[in-house]
């Protein structure tokens, strides 16, 4: 399989985890079916391993969300251990792109958020400064769902360094991201 059917209309190239995620759910929860998650998390894992980056940054927290989810549903310990390399690599490249605040400020421009338009900037690939708090979002979750893979593959180093960077990365977005009034 080279593409992945995501509509009739539209193919996605392998490493599109975003749609990959969607489909992932539905099956999972329509069909009891976790085969093509599976497929597409090993795809994931090899293109991870050889580029070291996705094309969306965003689609790199998807991965390890959607790899979190499979895991809950299967316990798949074994193929959790095959892939961790590749969480690794997308933790690495993350704490790359933090800032010194603890924000993703530090990110490259291609971070699908939406395809939704705000006067001249299109959120399929927003301005880096447009996309810290979504990208902060994401990378708290990712690193919540890190920690919860790392447990389960007994590594409890890595679970507890995901655990204290989530709550720094929490603090930071809420002291400078959140405005209660608004």
């Amino acid at each position: 399989q080279r593409i992945h059917l995501d509509s009739p209309a539209h193919h996605e190239g392998l490493g599109c985890t975003g749609d990959y995620r969607i489909g992932a759910n539905i099956a999972a929860l329509a069909f009891g079916e976790t085969r093509l998650a599976r497929a597409d998390l090993f795809r994931t894992t090899l293109l991870l391993r050889q580029q070291k980056k996705m094309f969306h940054t965003s689609y790199e927290l998807c991965f390890v969300l959607m790899m979190q989810e499979y895991l809950e549903r299967t316990g798949e310990k074994r193929f959790a251990e095959s892939c961790y390399d590749a969480i690794r690599i997308v933790f690495e490249h993350f704490r790359s792109m933090t800032g010194p605040e603890g924000l993703i400020s530090q990110a490259e421009n291609y971070l699908f958020i939406d395809w939704a338009v705000d006067g001249d900037i299109i959120y399929h690939h927003p301005p880096a400064d447009r996309g810290t708090a979504a990208m902060t979002a994401l990378w708290y979750g990712a690193l919540q769902a890190m920690e919860k893979i790392a447990l389960l593959i007994d590594m409890p180093h890595d679970a507890e360094q995901f655990h204290q960077l989530a709550h720094t990365v929490r603090q930071a977005f809420n002291h400078l991201l959140w405005d209660p009034v608004q």
